[in-house]
């Protein structure tokens, strides 16, 4: 073989496997980023199912204020509602006990 012809056998063998060592090093990259990525993406997932679960348990055990707020304004209505009534009904108990007395 001509030396010439050696020489540009051994480049163009020295090119390809320059390139081949290049695209097998982006492979091993670009896998090595995928595996980080699915990592991260699953700690992410984890962490906002723990998220999730917290914010349904805050919203199981406690309560808004303004709903209790609004709970303890109808409760206070309805105290004064029966206090009203039951004065009411002490007045007409006095009336008749004062109308029983004055029969006798």
């Amino acid at each position: 073989m001509h030396p010439d012809l050696q020489w540009l056998a051994g480049f163009v063998v020295a090119i390809i496997g320059i390139v081949g060592g290049v695209i097998m090093r982006d492979r091993q990259i670009m896998d090595k980023i995928t595996q980080s990525y699915d990592r991260v993406n699953d700690r992410m997932s984890q962490a906002e199912d723990r998220l999730n679960e917290r914010i349904t348990k805050v919203q199981q055990d406690y309560v808004r204020r303004d709903d209790v707020k609004n709970a303890m304004s109808n409760f206070e209505s309805s105290i004064n509602q029966m206090r009203e009534e039951l004065r009411e009904t002490n007045r007409r108990i006095d009336m008749f006990l004062a109308s029983l007395t004055k029969k006798d």
